[in-house]
């Protein structure tokens, strides 16, 4: 089998896979730099790569097409913010956007490079949007606010306070489809004023200056203020290649000890109850008949300003039901056994609690003690 269905769900994990095979059969033929490119900085179909000369990017350009060529692929579509890069590749090898340019005299377009707008002409990412008629609730506002393409995070302090709009939106509970309160819907707006800027918003694709010359070394220092409503992180000295390790990890570890940021996250507990013993439950019997009394502890008592802890439990010796052997402490619960003035029976709960009533029991309980 030498070729594979185009659309078929594996197809993306073949083609990569070809990709970085065609990369390791030839990596004695070719520099080191250029088999990295293939192994590293393809994205399904689409090659990004950045140097920091002309001639350089040509001599990238020859040796990509080459190495690919090994593998049965042909690079094309090629486009650079260099005119003397673009003039040194083959017209028909050329984007389409800018085969019919006189590359002299001509203004370069804007490309999209992985869903971004890439101003060729000054080497600026910039961002489109069109405004869409929706209605002014949670689904229409999620839908404006998921229209905003940003991959790389650029917006972010921009995008913050829509999402933070929708959280309220989910506290108050309100449906997809209802009209929110008009205190939120003018911060809506606002919002959307502010959103129809955005594409006068530009960003430079390259941090570093054009006469800044050759970096030996390169390091990227983020510093964000500590929020209760969004995640911030606080990254020092990374790699060359600005990855942060653990930035994730760090970060949530400073909001763990963060004693604010645990108040205002924290979950509710919920109180967890046992079954009722089965006498305590039976259908044909009426309402108190058995009334349990648990044994817990231990629980702290105050003398004066002292704190005590004591324990607190009881246990009953199996033979006719009238005997019960008891420690200190039940005599505190003579308030609450002289309310039942009948005989009735003595239960096992579990293992370690008991549930008893009748008059029989109180006055044992209270002649013990």
């Amino acid at each position: 089998m030498k070729v594979h269905l185009f659309g078929a769900v594996s197809s993306p994990s073949c083609a990569n896979y070809a990709l970085q095979r065609t990369a390791d059969d030839n990596a004695q033929q070719f520099p080191a730099e250029v088999v990295d490119t293939v192994k590293r900085n393809f994205y399904v179909d689409d090659c990004l790569k950045s140097v920091a000369s002309e001639e350089e990017a040509e001599h990238m350009v020859n040796r990509l097409t080459d190495i690919c060529a090994k593998g049965g692929f042909k690079l094309s579509k090629w486009i650079s913010n260099s005119r003397t890069v673009l003039m040194s590749i083959p017209e028909e090898r050329r984007a389409k956007e800018i085969k019919d340019l006189d590359l002299d005299t001509d203004q370069l377009p804007v490309e999209r490079a992985l869903g971004l707008q890439w101003c060729i002409a000054t080497d600026k990412f910039q961002f489109r949007t069109s405004l869409q008629d929706r209605p002014t609730t949670r689904r229409g506002i999620l839908s404006v606010v998921s229209s905003l393409y940003d991959p790389l995070g650029i917006l972010s302090p921009f995008s913050m306070p829509a999402k933070l709009l929708l959280q309220e939106l989910c506290r108050q509970n309100l449906k997809w489809d209802e009209v929110i309160p008009h205190s939120l819907s003018q911060r809506w707006r606002d919002w959307l004023e502010d959103l129809q800027l955005i594409s006068k918003f530009k960003v430079k694709r390259c941090i570093k200056p054009n006469c800044f010359g050759r970096p030996d070394r390169a390091q990227l220092h983020h510093f964000s203020d500590a929020s209760q409503d969004g995640k911030s992180t606080h990254a020092v000295k990374t790699k060359t290649k600005y990855w942060i390790l653990n930035a994730n990890s760090a970060a949530r570890k400073i909001i763990s000890r963060c004693i604010t940021c645990r108040r205002n996250r924290g979950k509710f507990v919920e109180q967890k109850m046992a079954d009722l013993p089965e006498e305590r439950v039976l259908p044909d019997i009426a309402p108190f008949t058995n009334v349990g009394v648990d044994y817990f502890g231990p629980i702290s008592v105050k003398r004066g300003r002292s704190l005590l802890k004591r324990r607190y439990s009881s246990k009953r010796i199996m033979d006719d039901g009238e005997s019960l052997k008891c420690k200190p402490g039940c005599k505190r619960l003579g308030a609450f056994c002289e309310t039942t003035n009948k005989d009735q029976c003595f239960g096992k709960a579990s293992d370690k609690t008991y549930f008893a009533t009748g008059s029989l029991i109180v006055k044992k309980i209270l002649n013990e003690n």
